[in-house]
């Protein structure tokens, strides 16, 4: 299998020069959640600048087993909108209406597994939308989007009511890996422009790499290749997929080891770290400091991609906590003002979550060699140095 990779390798590196290979524009964008909210609405709004009418709208009604029901409204003025008020002032994250409420969809986005439905967030989201089509004895759709794994939460919506609208066809659960990612493929190859489909493209690569953990095509293609060659290599490719569970029970040991070295190393200002870590399909999560005489903050590292392709750190609301208390807001502009140039996360994966990247890709191969043959010493280094940057900067501050 190596020489078949190898090869492999051998033939892109000869090639990239033409076709950069490994080139995305996604790897600057790196939506978060009202991003990728904005991109899915901008592709179902027949009007927008894509120029390709509903096709986009219509494929996706397909891919969600609607098209027929909404054959009789697609004629009909279509309208599009992104963070769309309810009367309770909340937002839905889409908002698709044919005619004037004939027929609405709604869209609630989750692209983070780990993200928290809000309380009554669903039922009052189908009860606001339920009495709008009233008006014009329209009917409606609420989609909730989320990676595979993830559930509405009984807690915004509860299961008797979940699945009465189920039956009723006024609710249903779709997901990234199933249907999202189907769509923008097929979106790319239906449409014309060639600036849209490489964009759809690379929307395509970075959901799979997001949602699927896919490697450049190539490589996967040449290990099932190797795979499938014979029975020989069937059976090996088999044993490694038995042991997915123990390789990942002992790869977690492995990268926990340095994060737990440096909260020792750190224990002059570190009260206790916490692991919130999960290797199966919720994907991967992180690793928590509290920090002594912080209150309401604490300083965490994160995944935020199944394939462990971004890790971050930062300063984060501790559990528990109002998110977007007022009596916070102080304290959110001293972080900002403290000089540490962090990012301010949207509701996704952290509310609240002031972060700058750290390693691009943690599991690349000089990681990697630390964590396997170097007991992790590079990464506890830079762990270590990190915290040692937040505490010094955020010094002074009531946190």
């Amino acid at each position: 299998m190596n020489a078949s990779l190898n090869s492999i390798r051998e033939v892109r590196k000869l090639y990239d020069i033409e076709m950069a290979f490994d080139f995305n524009s996604f790897n600057f964008l790196k939506p978060g959640e009202n991003k990728t909210s904005e991109i899915l609405a901008f592709f179902l709004d027949p009007k927008q600048t894509h120029a390709q009418g509903d096709i986009f709208l219509n494929y996706f009604l397909k891919v969600i087993g609607f098209d027929e029901k909404c054959i009789p409204h697609l004629s009909k003025r279509v309208s599009v909108k992104c963070e769309h008020y309810t009367n309770d002032k909340r937002k839905i994250d889409i908002v698709i209406l044919l005619g004037e409420w004939d027929f609405a969809i709604g869209i609630e986005n989750k692209i983070y597994s780990g993200t928290k439905d809000q309380d009554n967030q669903l039922s009052d989201y189908a009860d606001y939308l339920s009495n709008q089509v009233k008006k014009s004895r329209g009917e409606y759709l609420l989609l909730y989007l989320a990676p595979k794994n993830k559930q509405p939460a009984a807690n915004s919506i509860s299961n008797a009511r979940k699945e009465e609208l189920e039956n009723a066809d006024f609710f249903k659960v779709i997901n990234y890996e199933d249907h999202i990612i189907d769509c923008v493929r097929q979106w790319a190859i239906i449409c014309q422009p060639v600036r849209v489909k490489s964009f759809l493209q690379d929307f395509e690569q970075y959901l799979k790499r997001k949602y699927k953990g896919e490697k450049f095509m190539s490589e996967l293609k040449g290990i099932s290749d190797f795979a499938l060659k014979n029975s020989e290599n069937l059976e090996t490719a088999l044993s490694i997929i038995n042991a997915g569970d123990e390789i990942k029970k002992r790869l977690f040991e492995k990268i926990s080891k340095p994060f737990l070295d440096a909260a020792e190393e750190l224990k002059s200002s570190i009260d206790k770290m916490t692991i919130d870590f999960n290797l199966n399909s919720d994907g991967w999560t992180g690793f928590l400091y509290q920090v002594k005489g912080w209150n309401k903050f604490d300083i965490k590292f994160v995944f935020e991609e199944i394939n462990a392709n971004r890790f971050i750190c930062g300063i984060t609301i501790k559990e528990g906590h109002e998110r977007n208390a007022q009596s916070n807001v102080k304290l959110v502009e001293s972080i900002k003002n403290s000089g540490l140039e962090f990012s301010e996360g949207d509701n996704s994966v952290l509310a609240r979550f002031y972060y700058q990247e750290h390693f691009n890709n943690f599991l690349d191969k000089e990681i990697l060699n630390d964590l396997l043959n170097q007991d992790g010493k590079h990464v506890r280094d830079e762990v270590i140095k990190q915290v040692n940057h937040i505490l010094e900067k955020t010094k002074g501050i009531d946190l």
